[in-house]
This record gives structure tokens, sequence and C-alpha cells, in this order.
């Protein structure tokens, strides 16, 4: 909408999103943020201090999100759902591509549908990963659009399609898991996150939602090895 307030973070998103705004001119209404601090940050002042930046940052989006329930204030989306700055009263609500921060109780109305015929139509000419992964994230989105009304068959489709096409990208493979846990899809759920721990076993993240899932399904003994495992990495790490 215009005049929007939008909340980056991750690289493949926030340096687009930055470049498009600055060098391009494209949505000049719009204020863009990157969570992560480089770029446009919320937080101008420069501090060594990781914590205490933490803590400014963590403030600042706060901030943004009580003034933007106030009557005539710009609208707040993110680009993920994701570390909600306010603890109670708050939700991401599917808004296209991103989600909107909106409090809970407010009546949001339909959501921004998603225009599939934009995402990319030939995958035999998809080979750079980055572009499967902005292919994926319509269809992730698609899901957490037909998660709104409830869990359905679209929906976990929806998710599972995303990993197909991004089969290379861990975050993707990782978030899927972590919605279909949610929803007690748990076979598929243990399938992408050991796909996210085959594509980087270096990568931390994995391991402890491997641990939920298995320890959900009773697999106790996989669990257990899954934990050792995550141990004996952050050992050399």
């Amino acid at each position: 909408p215009p005049s929007a307030i939008l909340l980056s973070e991750g690289d493949d998103a926030s340096f687009i999103l930055d470049y498009l705004k600055r060098v391009e001119g494209i949505r000049p209404d719009v204020t863009l943020y990157n969570r992560n601090g480089l770029g446009t940050g919320l937080v101008r002042e420069s501090m060594d201090d990781p914590r205490v930046r933490a803590r400014a940052y963590r403030a600042a989006e706060r901030d943004l999100v009580l003034a933007s329930a106030s009557e005539g204030r710009p609208p707040l989306f993110s680009v993920f759902a994701r570390a909600m700055p306010v603890e109670d009263g708050y939700e991401f609500v599917p808004h296209g591509l991103v989600y909107r921060i909106a409090a809970s109780s407010r009546a949001m109305g339909p959501t921004d549908p998603i225009d599939m015929a934009n995402a990319v139509p030939d995958l035999e000419i998809a080979g750079d990963p980055w572009v499967r992964k902005i292919h994926a994230n319509y269809w992730f989105m698609q899901g957490e659009h037909e998660a709104q009304n409830g869990w359905s068959e679209a929906a976990k489709a929806a998710y599972v399609r995303a990993g197909e096409i991004a089969h290379s990208s861990r975050t993707m493979q990782f978030n899927i898991a972590r919605n279909l846990l949610l929803n007690n899809e748990l076979e598929d759920a243990l399938h992408h996150v050991m796909k996210a721990v085959e594509i980087d076993p270096l990568w931390s993240h994995s391991y402890p939602l491997g641990v939920r899932i298995l320890t959900r399904m009773g697999r106790l003994e996989e669990a257990r090895a899954l934990n050792r495992r995550a141990a004996k990495l952050s050992r050399f790490s």
C-alpha cells in the first residue's frame, strides 16, 4: 500500500530491495528498513557491543509496531514472519509475498492474494538456484495464505511444491519443515529438515528442529543421535 513501511532481512532480499529503491528509484513512497542493520537501518548510532545494538534494534522495531496500530499511521510489513518485536497482541498476516504486522484483534479483511502468473513458468530455464528460490517463494506464500483459513491439503501441497523447486535451499527446506511440524505433518517435516541438514551439515539451525520432530514422533534414539551430532558440530565450529 502507499506510504507503507517494510522491514527486510537476509542478504538475498535486503540488498536487492535497497538497490531497487536507492538506484532504480522504485516505490519512493515506501520506507525500507533492514533488520540486520545494513543499508538503511532503524538505529543510526554506531554501537560496538552487539548485545547493546541488538537491544536498540529490538526497541526501535517495537516502537514501529506500536505506532503502526495508531489511526492514520503507515501500515507495517515484514519480508519474513519471524521474531515479532512485540511479545503479545500482534501477528504476521500473509499479504501477497510479504506479511503485514497487525494487532491480533484487528479485523484485517481479505489478505492481498498472490498472482501466481508472475512466478517463473518454465523451470527448464531456471537453472540458477536464486531464481528457483524466488519461484519457490510464490508457492511458500501460497501455502501461508491457504493456512490462514485452517490447515488443509492445499496448504501442505503448496509448501511441498516450494521445497521441490528450491531443492538446494537450506532455509527453504528448514522453513517448510517448521511449518509442517506446527501442523503435525511429522513425516514430511522430518524429510524437509533432514534435507536442510544434507544441504549444509554445518548450519546449526536445522539440528534442534530435527530433534524436536524426532522427539514428537517418539523416535528418541534417533533424536539423541542427532543431538550428539549437533553437539560435536558446536565443538568444532
